[in-house]
């Protein structure tokens, strides 16, 4: 268990780390937002260094609680007294009989499955999956998820056009609950960016 004082040594070390090297961002239009909204540039192409006061300010809007919602109409308030709540988190690799190797679509659907399977997992967090383009894995991804789990989805946004998708996605499987009835086809290829 984390003491206190781990706690604010990882808090100090997080907050060093984003002022100096910074993050690298793999979209400039995201690049130029972050600039725009305080960041400075880093180092390197595509990296962003988040001064103090900026990262400051942005933590202090942040709400201390709030609510998730997964698709079986169930919801928990996140807060710093609440209940605990136990999430995957996103991997580069798997490492399984076949060896270490990248992700791919088939092994997230399994993946989500398995989740939407556990009780004591509440949420799924995505991945990027190696046999789908760049420009299309966030919102691929989400819809894997959403294909293969009910639970709360956290799905990895790449870029804004693929934010804007998922947002559309998520309106559609609310309002006829499209997704998590049908199991993710391997051979169900990306829909095209737009």
């Amino acid at each position: 268990m984390l003491t206190t004082s781990d706690i604010e040594r990882i808090d100090r070390a997080a907050k060093a780390l984003l002022e100096d090297p910074g993050v690298r961002v793999e979209d400039d239009e995201i690049v130029a937002k972050l600039l725009a909204c305080g960041a400075k540039p880093g180092t390197g192409a595509q990296v962003v260094r988040f001064p103090g006061a900026m990262v400051k300010e942005y933590l202090s809007m942040a709400p201390e609680r709030f609510s998730l919602g997964d698709r079986k109409d169930g919801r928990r308030e996140v807060s710093p007294d609440g209940e605990a709540t136990f999430w995957t988190a996103a991997a580069l690799f798997y490492l399984d009989r076949k060896g270490f190797r990248p992700i791919e679509r088939r092994d997230l659907a399994d993946f989500a499955w398995v989740i939407e399977n556990l009780a004591e997992v509440d949420g799924i967090v995505g991945t990027a999956t190696e046999d789908t383009p760049p420009p299309h894995r966030d919102f691929v991804g989400f819809r894997i998820m959403a294909e293969n789990t009910r639970k709360h989805l956290r799905p990895l946004s790449f870029t804004p056009r693929g934010g804007e998708a998922m947002i559309e996605m998520a309106g559609f499987s609310r309002g006829g609950n499209r997704f998590g009835k049908t199991r993710f086809s391997a051979s169900v290829s990306p829909p095209t960016a737009r």
